[in-house]
């Protein structure tokens, strides 16, 4: 079957032995999503991963040879004038201890007025936001759409996204490159592809910072889950200065 190309390459390598399938010949290639397993490093297919390891390639800059999977479909934005709503984004899958940064942010603009935003959870899963923080869940909408190109439209009309990475959460740990697992967050590749605004923890900025070029970033720090206060300055800041973006660039 792979004889009729020039090249095969594997994009789902992490689900298989896919030293095996390298094994099989020069046009063999393996796209990984995370870190090599420490057993094939040290182990008895060390001899192996160094005969075959130049043609290995990953989607995370976390790694000597990346890309980032961002040529995604383009979309007209919309026109966006002063005093438009802005559009959050965040994965409804976010745990509710990195949800209650948002929470916090929230509850800091509300003590100058009701603010002008919409939080929308993007995914298939229900969101557990309104549930686990009734004073905003008025905010709340769910975005979920199972046509890939039309949930890539969905996400284009997002005003910024919230990624909610966090070092000290399990979820998030396999974001960073320390914890051994080195993975992509979808949404980093969406904020790149799409050219989405982005509010997203500092390291996570810093790893992806040549490729973030097309749209304003803010970023704050965190060191467990009751350290808020950079992230609800960070979204003060935000949801202060995006509104003057979204005109200039509808201007434009």
């Amino acid at each position: 079957y792979s004889r009729a190309y020039d090249a095969y390459i594997g994009v789902s390598c992490d689900s298989f032995d896919w030293l095996r399938q390298l094994s099989k010949g020069p046009n063999q290639y393996c796209v990984l999503h995370g870190t090599v397993d420490k057993k094939i490093m040290q182990g008895r297919k060390k001899s192996l991963w160094e005969q075959h390891k130049e043609r290995v390639c990953w989607v995370s800059p976390m790694h000597p040879c990346y890309f980032i999977p961002s040529d995604l479909p383009q979309f007209k934005p919309e026109n966006f004038r002063k005093g438009d709503k802005l559009r959050l984004c965040l994965k409804a899958s976010t745990p509710t201890t990195s949800l209650r940064y948002v929470d916090e942010g929230v509850k800091r603009l509300q003590q100058s007025g009701e603010p002008n935003i919409e939080i929308i959870t993007m995914g298939r899963l229900m969101p557990i936001m309104s549930e686990a923080f009734p004073s905003i869940s008025h905010l709340v909408t769910q975005g979920y759409e199972p046509d890939y190109y039309k949930f890539e439209e969905m996400m284009s009309k997002c005003h910024v996204l919230l990624p909610l990475i966090h070092p000290w959460e399990e979820p998030g740990k396999k974001y960073f490159p320390w914890s051994g697992a080195g993975k992509l967050s979808g949404y980093m590749s969406q904020a790149i592809g799409l050219k989405l605004p982005l509010l997203v923890q500092e390291e996570i900025k810093e790893l992806y910072k040549e490729h973030l070029v097309d749209a304003p970033v803010w970023s704050y720090t965190t060191q467990n889950m009751s350290d808020t206060r950079s992230f609800v300055d960070a979204f003060g800041a935000m949801v202060k200065e995006l509104p003057g973006y979204l005109v200039n660039t509808s201007a434009e």
